[in-house]
């Protein structure tokens, strides 16, 4: 990823920064922009919208359904800009 393709990355704080490498180091690049609901709640600046937009795709549902609850920890970490989850 380069940050000069998500204006929004350079604003984020380290916490939210980790969340969106992960999801571009599971998804790639090209899986990561069609999360346009994500991007468009990043380049707002509304991390709550972001978060729940994380938990709404077919990515969120399906790491949740495998049990790692790994969306749901990483939509918190988004939504609370907190690493404790």
């Amino acid at each position: 990823m380069k940050e000069s393709d998500y204006p929004f990355y350079e604003h984020l704080s380290k916490s939210r920064k980790r969340v969106i490498t992960a999801m571009i180091n599971h998804l790639g690049d090209d899986g990561f922009a069609g999360f346009r609901g994500l991007i468009t709640a990043l380049s707002t600046k509304d991390y709550s919208k972001a978060a729940d937009e994380m938990l709404t795709t077919q990515w969120g549902r399906s790491l949740n359904e495998l049990g790692t609850e790994r969306a749901s920890r990483l939509s918190e970490i988004m939504r609370n800009n907190n690493e404790r989850y």
